[in-house]
């Protein structure tokens, strides 16, 4: 499967994202996940957000206040 290439920004938080898709990607997520992110192929870092491209990560729920202002950031540039 490709990494996402379309033009729809995506945003999650710290979900059992289908990182078989993100290959290549960097993103970020909450720490029990790290290894099958890596094991995918996407770069794992450990950030409040990652923003690659039009996909916007965050590690747990602390991180809104600083998550959905970018994602909207994202969405508005769409």
């Amino acid at each position: 499967m490709k990494k996402n290439s379309g033009t729809s920004p995506n945003g999650s938080v710290s979900s059992a994202l289908d990182v078989i898709r993100l290959h290549s990607t960097r993103l970020t997520s909450f720490f029990s996940i790290r290894d099958d992110v890596i094991n995918s192929g996407a770069e794992w870092v450990d950030a409040p957000i990652v923003v690659d491209e039009r996909i916007v990560t965050a590690r747990f729920p602390n991180d809104l206040p600083i998550f959905l202002p970018e994602l909207i950031k994202i969405v508005n540039l769409g």
